[in-house]
């Protein structure tokens, strides 16, 4: 099998995700309801962890996503959770041929072990992209974090064409935080996404503008 061929770029990610969310995201905005109710997916929680010191893994020949149910139990990790689903999620559709007989973390195992280390490494990258995309997506994401440093600006007293480049990265770190709590998703994966955003819009936060089309699409929950 030709597994380059499963590579994407960041491009390519984005409209992946977008098509995704335009069919199973318009009513329920839910990492949950997309998997289960968009793409049939049983989600089964069982002590990974304990029997194999992993957290998740798409078997994808039974149609289950397998989590541990630690994880799934415990709400201080709620947004690793939603992040962990969101990524086998995206496994499935990028993957979904290299999997397709996986029924066991054996079989998971076996398969993962037959793909070499660095484009293994690219290939999870792609799916760690995907699951942002899925998680904040593009125009709710952006709106979001205009209104956030307008607002912020606002109570600085200054506009954004003038903030230092301290008071800027000061900023930009509210942002994110407050961003991750909007989008329940931890700062890390929020920073990453607000970096792609500008590098395929080759612009940064501070030019940033308001799509006024989309402030009645998704909401963050």
């Amino acid at each position: 099998m030709q597994l380059r061929k499963y590579e994407k770029s960041l491009s390519q990610l984005q409209k992946m995700g977008d098509a995704v969310l335009a069919k199973h995201n318009s009513k329920n905005p839910y990492i949950e309801y997309i998997i289960e109710s968009g793409f049939g997916i049983r989600i089964d929680p069982v002590p990974l962890k304990v029997q194999f010191a992993v957290e998740a893994f798409p078997a994808i020949g039974k149609n289950i996503i397998y989590v541990d149910i630690g994880l799934m139990d415990d709400e201080r990790q709620e947004r690793r959770y939603r992040f962990t689903l969101a990524e086998e999620l995206a496994h499935i559709i990028l993957h979904a041929d290299i999997y397709k007989k996986v029924e066991t973390f054996d079989g998971y195992f076996r398969v993962e072990r037959s793909i070499p280390d660095d484009l293994y490494h690219r290939l999870d990258n792609n799916a760690k992209e995907l699951a942002g995309i899925l998680l904040m997506p593009r125009y709710p994401f952006i709106n979001r974090a205009v209104e956030i440093r307008d607002t912020l600006c606002r109570l600085k007293g200054k506009e954004k064409d003038v903030l230092t480049d301290i008071e800027k990265g000061e900023m930009r770190n509210q942002i994110i935080r407050i961003l991750a709590d909007d989008f329940n998703i931890n700062e890390k994966p929020c920073e990453i996404r607000l970096e792609r955003i500008e590098k395929g819009l080759r612009t940064s936060l501070f030019d940033l503008k308001l799509d006024r089309r989309y402030l009645k699409k998704r909401k963050p929950r």
